[in-house]
């Protein structure tokens, strides 16, 4: 009976470094999303009012 206790904690404990993992990611896209926006509008003002 203890085996498939040990089994479930240290697939949750999987679970939970995927899931880490995951939103480490999703965060890392979009600061990049928000990197790219911000230089496209920054570049965008300069070439408008920078003449």
């Amino acid at each position: 009976m203890q085996g498939p206790n040990q089994i479930r904690r240290s697939s949750g404990a999987k679970a939970i470094a995927i899931d880490e993992r995951a939103k480490y990611v999703r965060y890392r896209l979009y600061m990049l999303i928000t990197l790219l926006t911000g230089s496209g509008f920054a570049l965008g003002l300069h070439l408008i009012l920078g003449r």
